[in-house]
């Protein structure tokens, strides 16, 4: 816009010299002429195929990390769900019987921002010109956070926490339940089969005293059978070999080799 009034003005003042030619007018001609050799000569931004290639190659990586950042999220908020996930295991049972908890699915919105923060180192790494880097990081991480995730979340290790140690390498997993109740924590429910020594070895420590609990069990697995208070059998409710701590109990059958185990957590588990 300038240079379009500069050039009117210059204009002007040559058709003013042409009709009163002095000295001065004279300049004022020699300044217009530059100005239009100077306007005619001056490039013009040019845009080649390489320009447009290097725009496109730029929206699709801005696209990808965008793309990633998502994926990146709620693969962040399902691995943490897998921690808190409820189970309703038995031999054969799909995916062990895992489905969401109540808590996962409510908080999943806070997860998954929680994620998108998780994301960030990846792509401020992107932007300083790593992109294949960014990824690689990033999948590895991920992959360390589902190693770990799933370590706890398998039908053993639920049931090795609910006993407060190891399982036993002979023993055998036949029912596990675990389960969120919002205000009341979680429980794991657990039906092992064990041989009595391994299970005397369990309650040997100072946690475990002796109880009457086969009441809780009969609740728990009504297929199978507990003493009862009424029971014909002289002294089989009193006699039966039962334990418990302050957070857990146990009942064995030795007729069966089958233990029973449930345990009760508000905090999160190990």
């Amino acid at each position: 816009m300038r240079e379009s009034l500069y050039w009117l003005t210059a204009q002007s003042r040559v058709n003013d010299a042409v009709r009163h030619p002095t000295e001065k007018t004279q300049s004022h001609v020699a300044d217009t002429a530059v100005c239009h050799r100077t306007t005619r000569h001056q490039p013009t931004p040019q845009f080649n195929a390489r320009t447009s290639v290097l725009m496109n190659a730029n929206l699709k990586s801005n696209r990808n990390r965008w793309l990633w950042t998502v994926i990146g999220s709620i693969v962040f908020a399902i691995l943490y769900g897998l921690g808190m996930s409820n189970m309703d295991y038995y031999p054969g049972a799909f995916l062990w019987g895992l489905s969401a908890s109540g808590w996962s699915v409510i908080g999943f919105p806070i997860l998954m921002a929680i994620g998108f923060v998780s994301t960030m180192p990846f792509n401020w790494l992107a932007d300083r010109g790593k992109p294949r880097l960014a990824l690689i990081i990033g999948a590895g991480c991920y992959a360390v956070f589902f190693g770990l995730e799933l370590r706890h979340s398998t039908p053993s290790a639920r049931a090795s926490w609910a006993l407060g140690q190891e399982l036993p390498a002979t023993t055998t997993i036949l029912a596990l339940k675990r389960h969120d109740t919002f205000n009341d924590g979680f429980f794991v429910h657990a039906k092992l089969s064990m041989s009595r020594a391994d299970m005397e070895q369990i309650v040997s420590g100072d946690e475990w005293i002796r109880s009457i609990t086969s009441d809780r069990f009969a609740s728990l697995f009504p297929d199978d059978r507990f003493p009862q208070l009424t029971s014909s059998l002289d002294g089989e409710y009193v006699n039966q070999l039962a334990f418990r701590t302050d957070t857990a109990q146990l009942f064995y059958a030795p007729d069966e080799n089958l233990l029973y185990v449930t345990r009760h957590s508000r905090s999160s588990e190990p």
